[in-house]
């Protein structure tokens, strides 16, 4: 039997979303994890509509979506994100 070939086209992983909104991402708007969350800032300067910041609680940094309504569910935070946790 042969296995089906997987590509970044056909995967189904999160990541593998493109930053481009379609009818799968549509109205999707991104959810963080704080707790996953490294503060690194790559979402922050993927975001085409700079809707995330950086905030600072106890010492710690993390995203935060400060404008959900103007979010298009784009998600190119989702696949900017090095420890997934914007699902």
């Amino acid at each position: 039997m042969s296995r089906p070939v997987v590509t970044p086209a056909t995967a189904t992983h999160p990541a593998a979303v493109t930053a481009a909104p379609n009818a799968m991402t549509e109205n999707r708007k991104p959810e963080i994890e704080v707790a996953r969350c490294t503060g690194c800032g790559r979402c922050v300067a993927a975001c085409p509509g700079r809707l995330l910041t950086l905030e600072v609680v106890a010492y710690r940094k993390h995203a935060v979506l400060v404008k959900p309504r103007e979010c298009d569910g784009c998600l190119a935070c989702l696949t900017a994100c090095p420890v997934r946790a914007i699902s």
